[in-house]
């Protein structure tokens, strides 16, 4: 897979699912490969748990907004959630994450492209 470049998760608009050959992707005639982009970034200001950080996470405005970053531009994101030193995740954290996940089920639970036909 390739990363996008940056831990913001964001993505160019034009990003493309494509690459050149490599040891990870050979080819035995050199042609691009499918090659999955992703962009990563934390629920938290960094990547690693830090009580003093509970009041800090992302809104739900700022994930929905990387979610249209990276996802609207071809990319998978990868959501850093930390477990805190007990090896849990913090309460703040998986409310977030439920919301988050709520808004995106709700967002596309209805497919516009029902019905439709090609012409």
């Amino acid at each position: 897979t390739g990363w996008v470049g940056n831990e913001g998760g964001t993505a160019p608009e034009e990003t493309w699912s494509w690459g050149e050959a490599s040891v990870e992707f050979p080819t035995t005639n050199n042609t691009p490969v499918w090659r999955p982009v992703f962009c990563d970034v934390s629920i938290r200001p960094g990547w690693f748990y830090h009580p003093t950080q509970d009041i800090l996470l992302k809104t739900l405005s700022q994930l929905v907004d990387i979610y249209f970053a990276s996802v609207g531009h071809n990319c998978n994101l990868q959501l850093n959630v930390p477990p805190n030193k007990h090896g849990l995740f913090a309460d703040g954290d998986v409310k977030r994450v439920g919301e988050f996940g709520a808004y995106i089920r709700e967002t596309f639970e209805t497919n516009m492209l029902t019905g439709a036909s090609v012409k």
